[in-house]
């Protein structure tokens, strides 16, 4: 009787020990995500930074410059540089978006309304309209 309690004993202590190792194991785990996830951490606050210095880089380079090699925003070579970012006032604000109606026969006033509303709104040239009503 005294090899059973001591052999219960023992069966315990042998799953106490890997149940420790397989707690040490996922700590071992843990601690490495919280290493990469502190290393992720710099990397997205150095990107931000880099992003902010390009920004401001790209604002500085919009604007029109005269430069000493052949004009306005030419580069090195004195050939013209190709500036990707639109000066377009109308990307920077919200626009309603409005769809235009067609003309059922119903209601003409209202249509002409909501005709003009849309041209002001995009902005549609005088030689469009007529083609989009």
């Amino acid at each position: 009787m005294a090899k059973t309690s001591s052999k219960a004993h023992e069966e315990h202590l042998r799953k106490v020990d890997k149940e420790m190792g397989d707690l040490n194991a996922a700590f071992r785990a843990m601690t490495n995500i919280n290493q990469k996830y502190e290393s992720l951490v710099a990397m997205m606050a150095q990107l931000r930074g880099r992003r902010k210095e390009a920004k401001d880089k790209q604002a500085e380079s919009s604007s029109p410059q005269a430069t000493p090699g052949g004009g306005f925003g030419s580069n090195k070579l004195g050939s013209p540089q190709i500036n990707p970012v639109r000066e377009d006032t109308r990307l920077n604000t919200k626009i309603p978006k409005i769809d235009f109606s067609y003309f059922s026969g119903e209601g003409p006033m209202k249509w002409v309304r909501k005709a003009r509303k849309y041209f002001q709104l995009h902005q549609v040239a005088e030689e469009l309209k007529v083609g989009i009503a």
